[in-house]
């Protein structure tokens, strides 16, 4: 673990505040898996907090994704990489892909990260190109390991007796989209700080758009009204649940480099203008830089007439486009 490689996780991790060492890949994830300040942690800590979420959640905490217990941050393709017990990184809004079941377990038996797209073979092809490794065949997604809680995808002649496989993930895409537009900095409700009381209708309105029209939109329990409101959802209750956290504390999320820079430069290049998916992407890529991120993810949307640009923050950073290629 390289000291730059500490400095770029401070610059994207919101719990900016926690004390990370200088080196040792053990002793940084402990300091980061067990940081308690209320005011720094990321929003899905808190929530989680304040309720025990059934298994089966997609969530907005991209640092869970990263720092859960396999990943793997010594380089820029580790980072789709585990490095070993991967049965035991479970992310709530994360995927882990293997072209083979048997050797998961090993260092590098298996690409991870949170999901992209909301569907899994998708997004799994996708790391396993960011990692220089070749598709899987014939990929199946499953829900196993431990408490059945991990979201796999693999080939379909190794998914385990015990698996349960999901076909249809429809919805899981349109929960993505609303996660993503909702917690974007770029012009979301996260990014104005929106009160959690008044961010419900809004998020309503989102659900209604994406066809999640029998989904409960609810505020999580004990949530202060004039907080700034974030989504998580919750697949096995059907519910998209509004956190919040002090507005004292929102500032302290986010430093103020690099997402500044990136938001300002997404919000002129993308949201406002109107430009189409390939354009947009160019400029998500610039934008970013050097900057350690997720994979850029780009969906062709037809019915769009120009491309919509979401910002996520958590461990690290992740920018989805959807819009119609030119």
């Amino acid at each position: 673990m390289t000291d730059d490689l500490v400095r770029r996780l401070r610059a994207a991790d919101p719990a900016a505040r926690a004390a990370l060492p200088a080196t040792g890949d053990d002793a940084m994830r402990e300091a980061i898996m067990t940081t308690t300040d209320e005011r720094t942690a990321p929003v899905p800590v808190r929530a989680a907090r304040a309720r025990r979420w059934r298994r089966g959640g997609i969530a907005a905490g991209l640092s869970v994704a990263l720092l859960g217990g396999g990943a793997a941050v010594a380089g820029y393709q580790g980072w789709y990489v585990s490095s070993g017990d991967a049965d035991r990184t479970v992310a709530a809004d994360g995927v882990l892909c293997t072209d083979d079941w048997s050797a998961r377990g090993e260092d590098g038996g298996a690409t991870m990260g949170p999901l992209l797209t909301g569907d899994p073979v998708l997004d799994c092809q996708r790391y396993q190109q960011e990692s220089g490794r070749l598709p899987i065949a014939d990929p199946v997604a499953f829900w196993a390991g431990p408490g059945g809680e991990a979201l796999w995808v693999a080939p379909a002649d190794q998914v385990p007796a015990d698996a349960r496989v999901q076909e249809d993930w429809s919805e899981q895409i349109a929960l993505r989209e609303l996660v993503a537009s909702v917690n974007d900095w770029v012009d979301g409700v996260q990014g104005s700080c929106t009160p959690v009381d008044a961010a419900v209708p809004v998020v309503t309105e989102v659900a209604h758009r994406l066809g999640l029209d029998d989904w409960s939109v609810l505020l999580a329990p004990g949530q202060a009204a004039g907080g700034c409101a974030s989504v998580t959802t919750e697949v096995a209750a059907r519910e998209i649940v509004v956190v919040a956290t002090p507005r004292s504390a929102w500032g302290s999320w986010v430093p103020a480099e690099p997402v500044v820079s990136l938001r300002d430069g997404l919000r002129a290049g993308v949201a406002e203008t109107c430009v189409d998916l390939d354009t947009a992407t160019a400029v998500a890529v610039a934008a970013l830089g050097g900057e350690h991120h997720w994979p850029v993810t780009s969906i062709e949307d037809p019915t769009a007439t120009c491309t919509r640009v979401d910002l996520e923050v958590g461990g690290s950073l992740l920018v989805t486009l959807r819009g119609p290629r030119g």
